[in-house]
């Protein structure tokens, strides 16, 4: 951005500051491993955290739909879990993730997965 001043016509100053950057970029979501699972368990649970620079607002999953179904994970000082249950033997159960910063960017899909041994 540059701005020229002028005094009357006396004379010209140019002022100029430094560059701006937006962010654009959404949170990233690290899962501990494993991203996909297999359990003799009705239950299992996925741990992970969510980072960004400007904050994280918002973590979210869905089991039916990258683009639909989403429902709320509570996220404490950046850690997050996820439980699901009532899994059924020799079924696979599909988790997507994502998570919106505090100026509305949201991240990339994770992908996990489980199956019931």
């Amino acid at each position: 951005l540059k701005l020229k001043l002028t005094n009357s016509g006396w004379s010209a100053h140019n002022i100029q500051f430094g560059k701006l950057a937006a962010d654009v970029t959404g949170p990233t979501i690290t899962v501990k491993p494993p991203k996909s699972a297999q359990t003799k368990s009705a239950t299992y649970t996925f741990r992970g955290t969510v980072t960004d620079a400007t904050g994280v607002k918002a973590m979210s999953f869905s089991t039916t739909s990258k683009t639909k179904g989403f429902k709320k994970i509570k996220i404490k000082k950046g850690a997050w879990t996820l439980t699901l249950s009532s899994l059924k033997k020799g079924k696979t159960v599909k988790v997507y993730l994502k998570a919106t910063d505090t100026l509305g960017n949201v991240s990339a899909i994770t992908t996990l997965q489980v199956k019931r041994k």
